[in-house]
């Protein structure tokens, strides 16, 4: 069923997750991307798989941004580069 395959795909995020959780600590995850639009099928599911793995489990969200949430992301990227070349001192503290 659809559910299963919700359920297998938190399974599958749940040892990266874990990782980040337990490097940094967070207090909520967003999940992003086409995946977001399952909401909390999605969210259910990586929060019962990964639950187990971490000492504190986190809030998990997911954004509602859907899958813009890449292009954004990657726009404002782009946009953070291209101010910090065009705003940075010559001979300052970056240089």
């Amino acid at each position: 069923s659809a559910l299963d395959l919700f359920d297998g795909y938190g399974r599958a995020l749940s040892p990266g997750l874990a990782a980040v959780v337990l490097t940094l600590n967070p207090s909520c995850l967003v999940l992003g991307g086409g995946a977001a639009l399952a909401g909390d099928v999605l969210v259910d599911a990586v929060r019962r798989h990964l639950g187990p793995r971490c000492l504190r489990t986190p809030e998990i969200r997911a954004s509602a941004l859907g899958a813009e949430a890449v292009v954004t992301g990657a726009t404002r990227a782009s946009l953070d580069s291209i101010e910090s070349e065009l705003f940075s001192v010559a001979g300052g503290p970056s240089d």
